[in-house]
């Protein structure tokens, strides 16, 4: 085949893979091994296709200067926030093995610390989980002397799985149980 026609099949199996990644954003669900890196992966593979196209056929080089100018702007400013936020992610399995639950979590601290924490449930198609029903959970603490990790925080070590639905958290810093249904 020709660099252009296989440039072309490239871009287009590409932005498939994009469509499909909005597609699973928009009904809550996303692919496990992207939620670390957000879109930076399927971003980056995107520019990376783009780029093959305008080799392939000869793009004038200062549209690629401006459009690379463009996307390095854009991608400095996601990965400062990335790197502002930093998520982490646990994994929890019930009992039975039958459901696992990943946990996205992060802090901030101001004098005093807000732990803030995200379910997602695996679904039945691999690596793609689905992100909880309701809001996510954030537990405030005082005077923990950063002795507490995150996930001690929320009662990792406490758990109640009633069935495969529901998730209980017995947080030594809440009053009341966190429950986490599907």
């Amino acid at each position: 085949m020709k660099k252009k026609t296989i440039a072309m099949i490239l871009l287009l199996v590409i932005v498939g893979i994009d469509i499909l990644l909005i597609f699973l954003y928009k009904y809550n669900y996303y692919v496990s091994f992207l939620k670390p890196t957000g879109l930076l992966v399927p971003w980056f593979l995107t520019i990376v296709a783009l780029y093959i196209v305008a080799w392939a056929y000869k793009i004038n080089r200062y549209v690629m200067i401006t459009v690379s100018v463009i996307f390095l702007v854009f991608s400095v400013v996601v990965i400062f926030l990335h790197l502002l936020l930093k998520h982490s992610y646990h994994d929890i399995q019930s009992p039975d093995g039958g459901a696992t639950v990943m946990i996205e979590y992060r802090n901030a601290t101001h004098g005093e610390t807000s732990h803030f924490y995200t379910f997602y449930r695996s679904t039945s198609i691999p690596m793609v989980v689905q992100k909880q029903k309701g809001d996510s959970v954030s537990i405030m603490t005082r005077h923990t002397d950063g002795l507490e990790d995150d996930l001690t925080v929320l009662g990792i070590n406490d758990v109640e799985w009633i069935g495969d639905h529901k998730v209980i958290f017995h947080s030594p810093y809440k009053d009341e149980a966190i429950e986490v249904t599907f």
